[in-house]
């Protein structure tokens, strides 16, 4: 995760710079040339991933299964490991 700011004037020194190539932004260190648009770099945070043992387990059991899809998929994101059980409706 990157905090990029304004575009750098010449002769700017920061410790790294940030250019957009192929619509992805790409953070560097600052070597002293400075290339095509770049800005500077207010902050870089990096966040290792757990190993999924670490997370976790949460099951959900719905007999709608796309209220079911849809919160396992946000409590996958959020940092569980969630399992979706589907719970068969019964026809009377």
């Amino acid at each position: 995760m990157a905090w990029i700011g304004q575009a750098l004037e010449a002769g700017s020194r920061p410790d790294f710079i940030a250019q957009k190539l192929n619509n992805r932004w790409m953070v560097s260190k600052h070597e002293g040339v400075l290339l095509y648009e770049a800005c500077d770099v207010h902050k870089i945070e990096i966040l290792p991933r757990r190993a999924d043992v670490e997370k976790p387990v949460v099951a959900m059991v719905d007999d709608d299964h796309a209220s079911a899809d849809n919160l396992h998929d946000y409590l996958d994101a959020t940092g569980f490991t969630a399992m979706a059980l589907l719970r068969s409706r019964r026809v009377s």
